[in-house]
């Protein structure tokens, strides 16, 4: 992106946050300025009016005639989940449950320094056996890790439904076991979006909020379903 006028170009990366030290060190250069993290400094020949905005954005830029003054104004933009999105399938992902990894989830879920302290049932396959399972069993959450760990993690899927990852709330999680997920199961997940709508009055600030559900649904290598899990996210 970049701000410009007849006379200069500042170019932002994109990837690059706009405002803070990052754009005031940005102005220093493109004015030549020694100290780059000083807004102060800065202030004598360059000032910018900023509003939040996520790049790559427009900038309206208005030098004053005389003077290296200038009014930066970034348009807000409201990214909210695209709802023509609604219906959409994600590719399948498959993945096998990992022995370590569900020892290592037990852990951080009960708070433990390391895996040798959580059940039994968690860590040990014997354990697990006499509790009348094939192997070791994942505690009843960890499916919420498995969008991190397919289909490009779990930006990839925020990105896929349009949705803006810092306004996003993870509101609600159902799960409904049919079976027993264990290490060793490969696993293969089909997800969807089956709901998108609107909670609370549009460009009220702090009232409106948009919603989106994906349904996901866990089938083993047996061709079992397993688990039939409903995820809510909210964006505001």
């Amino acid at each position: 992106m970049k701000i410009g006028s007849a006379k200069r170009t500042l170019h932002l990366p994109a990837d690059k946050p706009i405002g803070g030290n990052f754009f005031f060190a940005a102005l220093a250069d493109f004015h030549g300025c020694k100290n780059t993290g000083n807004a102060r400094f800065l202030s004598r020949d360059f000032h910018g009016l900023i509003r939040l905005a996520k790049p790559p954005c427009h900038l309206n830029v208005k030098f004053q005639s005389g003077c290296d003054m200038a009014c930066i104004t970034i348009p807000p933009e409201v990214a909210m989940a695209d709802k023509s999105k609604l219906g959409m399938e994600f590719p399948l992902y498959s993945i096998k449950v990992a022995e370590n990894k569900i020892a290592e989830f037990a852990a951080a879920v009960a708070q433990k320094e390391d895996t040798d302290h959580v059940k039994e049932i968690y860590r040990d396959v014997d354990a697990a056996r006499k509790a009348g399972y094939e192997n070791i069993p994942i505690p009843p959450t960890f499916p919420t890790s498995f969008p991190f760990w397919t289909g490009g993690g779990l930006q990839a899927t925020i990105n896929a439904v349009g949705a803006d990852l810092n306004k996003l709330l993870h509101s609600e999680e159902e799960y409904e076991y049919y079976a027993p997920i264990c290490a060793g199961d490969v696993i293969t997940r089909k997800m969807k979006v089956v709901d998108m709508y609107d909670r609370g009055k549009p460009g009220r600030k702090g009232w409106h909020a948009q919603v989106t559900i994906l349904e996901t649904e866990l089938i083993n290598q047996r061709g079992e379903l397993v688990l039939k899990a409903r995820t809510t996210f909210m964006e505001r």
